[in-house]
């Protein structure tokens, strides 16, 4: 939130957002004669949708005020936007200039009476939101010229000597000119007076478990192994910083897979990288006794299933055995007929295996039940030899089954060593200044300096604490499952810090 004062009129509450591309309508009316002339006629729901950066300006009744547009390359005929920087350090001497710090303005419109100050909101916008950001550019075609709004934020830039263009010219604009980088320092006992209410504002907790003065305390302990850094704005103390080069790199490796930072430590030639092979599971003995009996038991059952056809009775009866049969069967039906008369039948509701036994025995003679018994037998073999045939066709199409080994013990998860030297510290205590928060980053380039032998700087995160903009530039660690430490660790390497 903002306050725009017109030349002639109420001040404005504004507040800065990103553009959408809902707004383009709105963006469209605010177009004028100097527009057209100084950004040539666009396609404005294009240029929001492939904008780097597009900051829209809204009063309390969401009443669109102004809108700028930024890219990462000039908006010049004839310069080749992935290679402009070439072209850049030939015409203007600028050697700090790169890629990575330098967006050019595209397009800008506001309301008349508030675009000068729309223009300087919409500046410290971008700076605000881009920490490493600190040039601005905007280039004005030949035989034009930026409005007043514009003339009064951007300074032409003066070409080198013996160039000579008909592009136009360069405009810049500074950051330290309106969001200047915050002046950093080591910590002081004097500095408690400005701090304690920073602190308060955000928790009680510390003033409460040790004290209030425990930051005078924390800063008189300082060391070679914990430092104390202070951010300062005309003199005040706005943000601070505790750093220390304590840290359980072993207990951090245990709990975080740290393998793509080396584990936070040195390479040494000792260090335990590769996991050892998985050895491949093997039957148990006994099984592995049992399955050579049990072919042999399946061949041996094969063979006397062959020769079963051979050495019993022939598998199709004569002539004669039927009409045997059949005279048997009307011999057994008169006998039973001559022994019980109709009128004294009596039916029994459920006969027992006994005596079906016993008047199966009864009405078949000798010869009769010996015959039966002999098909019997003959049936029955060749039920196995086909159960025996249809086993060893099934093993031979899907080969032995493998026999189910119980699983005795999950393995144990690996977890690399590393036994070289540590390589990181950690940020034990950091606050700030909401109006100052998006220059956090800011401290880490001095607590390098402070520890020059680290390459990494981590920080440990509550998992319910909400994301805040220093660790907008760390990269979080995946945990280990399972992990016992109930924080979020967050990482920073040293090649981060951009000039």
């Amino acid at each position: 939130m903002a306050t725009i004062t017109p030349v002639d009129g109420p001040p404005e509450v504004v507040n800065a957002r990103r553009t959408e591309s809902l707004d383009a309508p709105h963006i469209i009316k605010l177009v004028n004669s100097s527009t057209d002339q100084l950004f040539g006629r666009v396609n404005v729901v294009n240029l929001i949708e492939k904008a780097v950066l597009a900051v829209t300006l809204c009063n309390d009744k969401e009443e669109i005020l102004g809108h700028a547009a930024f890219f990462d390359y000039p908006n010049i005929e004839g310069v080749d936007p992935s290679t402009w920087e070439e072209w850049f350090h030939k015409m203007f001497d600028t050697p700090k200039t790169s890629a990575l710090n330098s967006l050019y303005m595209h397009y800008f419109v506001a309301k008349k009476e508030y675009a000068s100050g729309c223009a300087r909101e919409i500046i410290r916008t971008a700076f605000n939101a881009v920490p490493d950001l600190h040039y601005l550019f905007l280039n004005v075609p030949m035989k034009a010229y930026p409005d007043a709004s514009l003339d009064g934020v951007f300074q032409q830039l003066p070409k080198r000597e013996g160039v000579s263009s008909t592009q136009g010219a360069l405009f810049a604009c500074y950051r330290h000119n309106h969001v200047p980088v915050l002046h950093v320092r080591k910590a002081t006992v004097e500095d408690h007076d400005d701090l304690t209410p920073i602190f308060n504002r955000h928790s009680d907790m510390l003033k409460m478990a040790y004290g209030d003065f425990f930051l005078a305390e924390l800063i008189e302990a300082q060391d070679d192994h914990m430092q104390c850094l202070v951010a300062e704005v005309e003199g005040t103390a706005v943000g601070f910083m505790s750093i220390s080069n304590d840290v359980n790199t072993d207990m951090l490796n245990e709990c975080f897979e740290l393998g793509s930072f080396h584990g936070l430590k040195k390479p040494h030639q000792d260090d335990d990288l590769v996991p050892p092979k998985t050895p491949t599971p093997s039957p148990p003995p006994e099984l592995a006794e049992e399955r050579p009996a049990s072919k042999a038991s399946s061949t041996k059952s094969a063979g006397s299933a062959k020769e079963a056809p051979v050495n019993g009775a022939p598998s199709e009866p004569t002539d004669a055995g039927t009409e045997k049969k059949s005279a048997s069967r009307q011999s057994s039906k008169q006998s039973s007929r001559a022994t019980s008369p109709t009128s004294e039948l009596k039916v029994e509701k459920k006969l027992s295996d006994a005596h079906m036994r016993e008047s199966s025995t009864s009405l078949l003679s000798e010869g009769q039940g010996e015959d039966i018994a002999k098909e019997a037998e003959r049936v029955q073999s060749g039920q196995s030899s086909r159960k025996s045939s249809v086993k060893e066709e099934v093993i031979s199409r899907l080969g032995t089954p493998k026999p189910i080994t119980p699983m005795t013990q999950l393995p144990k998860r690996f977890v690399p060593i590393y036994k070289g030297a540590q390589n990181a510290f950690s940020i034990q205590l950091f606050c700030i200044d909401e109006r100052y928060e998006m220059r956090s980053s800011d401290f880490l380039s001095s607590a390098f300096e402070l520890f020059p032998q680290y390459d990494f700087c981590v920080i440990t995160v509550p998992h319910l604490v909400p994301e805040f903009p220093l660790i907008q530039g760390f990269v979080r660690i995946t945990p280990r499952s399972p992990s016992t430490l109930p924080q979020e660790l967050y990482v920073f390497h040293r090649s981060g810090l951009l000039k």
